[in-house]
């Protein structure tokens, strides 16, 4: 099925703007990397931050990173988004522009989205407070205000839009849908949009824990915790389509065993009438209507497959791999110190 649909997918501002400044990703991309790294260096060159030690860098590219982190996937944003919606609009009963007009009255409001972004602003700069360890250092300090501030401003329209679409999502999966319980693949373009959803989660807290100095058992304690919430990410964004899929199953189920119950009700009338010579076809139905009822019992009832539950678990590994790793070496280091 193609990516591509009739309908208006949702655009967030920043898409919006550089749809309307005839800008494309990659070269948004580089201009902001070339400007977020190159600006730390100058900073540092004017203020001769570089014989500071490797923490204080750490601290202060992990805006800049997480930035180009975000800006990086935003296009694999809008294409799983595209594929769910696509995937609904090829299985749904309603009528083409009725679904067009649902999808479009669904679409992030710019309004939000700016507010989204800066509540987030403000509640990053709030618990980050970028202006320790550069309190005499205007460049660095207003470079790590300000880069702290986009940093917090893009996840909070990231979560803004991210919202906006499941909730979307959610409507339409309320409409008529044309369920074949025998065939999940149509709807595991859903399923791939949660589990991109929670490898994102995964990617950026990977990346924070190795430019964040190591934080013993808090940061495990922490990783565990936010493990546990990319896990719900995923089965919370394929809920829907297993509420959908489940309740399609129990239809047909209710279907046969409707029509077992008449097969039955046939076999005793020609038992009781010594009809003998009819039995032999409705044993023949019998027998038919229990082989689907098992393959229908044996149906999925969630649009994912295994290769995706085993990236899902691949990456919830690896941050636990970086925390871990990074609290053996700060021991390891400790212990050399001490024995000398």
């Amino acid at each position: 099925m193609s990516v591509e649909t009739t309908f208006s997918v949702p655009y967030t501002a920043l898409e919006a703007w550089i749809t309307r400044k005839y800008w494309n990703w990659p070269q948004l991309l580089l201009l902001v990397a070339i400007l977020l790294l190159l600006l730390p260096l100058v900073a540092g060159y004017l203020e001769g931050l570089f014989s500071k030690p490797l923490e204080f860098w750490r601290a202060t590219l992990l805006a800049p990173v997480i930035i180009i982190y975000i800006l990086t996937v935003q296009p694999l944003f809008r294409r799983f988004r595209s594929e769910a919606i696509a995937a609904l609009r090829y299985l749904t009963a309603l009528d083409p522009k009725a679904f067009d007009h649902q999808v479009a009255a669904g679409m992030p409001k710019p309004q939000r989205e700016w507010l989204a972004f800066a509540l987030g602003a403000l509640l990053c700069i709030g618990l980050l407070q970028p202006w320790r360890g550069a309190i005499d250092l205007v460049w660095m300090r207003t470079y790590r205000i300000l880069a702290t501030a986009l940093m917090g401003g893009l996840t909070g329209s990231v979560i803004y839009v991210t919202l906006s679409g499941t909730r979307l999502l959610t409507q339409l999966h309320a409409q008529p849908l044309r369920i074949d319980v025998f065939n999940p693949v149509p709807l595991e373009p859903i399923a791939r949009r949660s589990l991109f959803l929670a490898l994102i989660f995964l990617g950026g807290t990977s990346l924070g824990l190795i430019l964040v100095p190591d934080q013993g058992t808090r940061g495990l304690i922490a990783t565990s915790t936010i493990i546990a919430i990319a896990i719900a990410i995923f089965f919370l964004g394929t809920y829907n389509t297993h509420r959908v899929m489940a309740g399609a199953k129990q239809r047909e189920l209710a279907t046969i065993r409707h029509n077992l119950a008449a097969v039955y009700t046939s076999v005793q009338t020609c038992i009781a009438n010594q009809q003998l010579e009819d039995l032999s076809s409705l044993n023949t139905l019998t027998n038919l209507w229990i082989n689907y009822e098992k393959r229908v019992k044996e149906a999925p009832e969630w649009p994912f497959n295994g290769t995706m539950v085993r990236q899902l678990l691949f990456s919830m590994l690896i941050p636990l791999f970086i925390v871990t790793t990074q609290r053996v070496l700060v021991e390891t280091i400790m212990r050399a110190i001490s024995s000398k």
